[in-house]
């Protein structure tokens, strides 16, 4: 699904000229434009958006360290999650991540069990064989704001 800037806005709560300003900066893609005067964006970039105010807010990151996570890594911003978790292990130094049990991650997160199931469908949260990682709180955490 393909939003118009003001679409965008209000699903980011972010501005224009921030929005913009991420786009100069290679944080988000560029549009698509079909017409003149028309800049469609991809869906993807309300959660692009979502990632760099949570890297901004909760570790104070500048603009010039979130784009050095998203260039340095070579992280693919396709609208994946795996991305965060790239970015996140990135963050805490490569720390060994701590694993919870599905009913944990639940409760941790205060995700209900329809909920979790929505989000692993879309590929946002992954459970692995030893349960979810700590870098899936961080993200359930993110979706829920």
């Amino acid at each position: 699904m393909l939003l118009k800037m003001k679409e965008l806005m209000l699903q980011t709560g972010e501005s224009k000229s921030t929005i913009l300003y991420y786009i100069k900066e290679g944080l988000l893609p560029e549009p698509s434009k079909p017409k003149p005067n028309v800049h469609l964006y991809d869906q993807n970039c309300v959660e692009i958006i979502k990632f760099i105010k949570y890297l901004q807010h909760n570790f104070s990151y500048t603009i010039l360290e979130i784009k050095a996570i998203f260039t340095d890594s070579n992280l693919d911003v396709d609208g994946s999650f795996e991305m965060m978790i790239k970015s996140l292990e990135l963050i805490s130094g490569g720390k060994e991540s701590q694993w919870y049990e599905r009913e944990d991650f639940l409760e941790l997160t205060s995700l209900s069990e329809e909920t979790l199931e929505r989000y692993q469908t879309k590929g946002y949260l992954f459970e692995r064989a030893k349960g979810f990682s700590s870098k899936e709180i961080e993200i359930a955490k993110i979706l829920q704001h």
